[in-house]
């Protein structure tokens, strides 16, 4: 069943899954979360989950411990940064889609002044980190001042 889920966060490029127990899967677009047309997720089907993409010996500490961070690899492109854990009793999981398909900064849907302040930023850095080297003599290579 998690496949399923998965299946559509790759699908509708989605930043993130969340699956909680009484309540639809849902994911994150562009900031806001959106149900998938599913049912809701049963106590009995998130501990189904974790038992299908756990081993023996994951599941035995994800019961000690009320969680446990994974990395599930869905293709060759893309992978989840899975957490796993308990919230009020009920098992949960956040599941963070890793995708090798950089975007562009106008692919992230983000406001044009984050780009500015972005790039300003960076301009700021590197010119706090230039180092400009002096020629002593008697000495190879100068003498480095920042």
């Amino acid at each position: 069943m998690l496949v399923k889920f998965l299946d559509a966060a790759v699908r509708y490029q989605a930043s993130d899954l969340i699956a909680k127990v009484d309540l639809p899967p849902r994911i994150r677009l562009r900031g806001s979360l959106k149900s998938l047309q599913t049912d809701e997720c049963s106590e009995q089907l998130m501990f189904q989950i974790a038992k299908d993409v756990l081993d023996e010996e994951q599941y035995a500490y994800f019961h000690d411990h009320g969680a446990i961070d994974f990395t599930y690899d869905y293709d060759e492109d893309n992978r989840f940064r899975v957490s796993l854990f308990m919230s009020r009793g009920k098992p949960s999981l956040a599941a963070r889609l890793i995708t090798s398909n950089v975007k562009t900064f106008e692919g992230l849907h983000l406001k044009p002044i984050l780009g500015d302040l972005a790039m300003s930023a960076h301009q700021s850095a590197s010119g706090a980190c230039r180092v400009r080297v002096d020629p002593s003599p008697g000495r190879p290579g100068g003498n480095p001042q920042s």
